[in-house]
């Protein structure tokens, strides 16, 4: 029988870097970001039965988001995603830094599917879906390939015109702010 591996010391690389990067630690990929205080916050939203939450801007909060569900965080990424694993989402506020820790997979045998989905903000009808199978074996191409979903996404207003309200989904912008167009790195900055 195996027994499970209780090390849990994840590196966080990129507390220096601006808005953070992504490395993988053992069987978890890892986003670690510091900001300072006074910047937007990095704000989590979930999509649950009945609609959509909003975790609170504590100063200190670990929350884990269960695999599967839905979520989109304000500043990181300009979608909603899920996958089949749990993510951990760490919050602490130390002085003048707020410092972020978002960890995705645990096990690759768990961690094979991502999805990426917009919905519209006025009326929450799913405008896009794509489903992106690889999971943690192949993160790094997953990080890849959101990426061109974002820029199709983007390309012309009527991708981003839900069929319901014809209210038009801002533009997007992917998980690693280096790679943002200027028109993302704005819309990173608002939303």
């Amino acid at each position: 029988m195996h027994k499970p591996d209780l090390f849990y010391d994840i590196p966080l690389k990129h507390l220096a870097s601006p808005y953070g990067g992504w490395h993988e630690s053992v069987d978890y990929f890892c986003w670690s970001g510091r900001f300072d205080v006074t910047d937007k916050p990095l704000t989590v939203w979930e999509k649950v039965e009945g609609g959509v939450i909003k975790l609170p801007d504590k100063p200190v909060l670990m929350h884990i988001i269960p695999a599967g569900r839905p979520h989109h965080i304000d500043h990181l990424f300009g979608y909603w995603h899920s996958c089949d694993a749990d993510k951990f989402f760490i919050r602490k506020v130390d002085g003048e830094q707020v410092y972020y820790v978002l960890v995705v997979g645990g096990t690759k045998a768990l961690h094979r599917r991502d999805t990426v989905a917009w919905y519209c903000p006025q009326c929450g009808t799913e405008i896009a879906h794509h489903v992106v199978e690889g999971g943690a074996p192949k993160w790094n191409e997953f990080l890849e390939r959101q990426l061109d979903l974002i820029r199709r996404f983007n390309a012309d207003e009527a991708s981003r015109r839900c069929s319901s309200c014809g209210f038009v989904h801002p533009l997007s912008y992917g998980l690693r702010p280096e790679d943002d167009w200027a028109l993302e790195r704005e819309m990173r900055a608002i939303w």
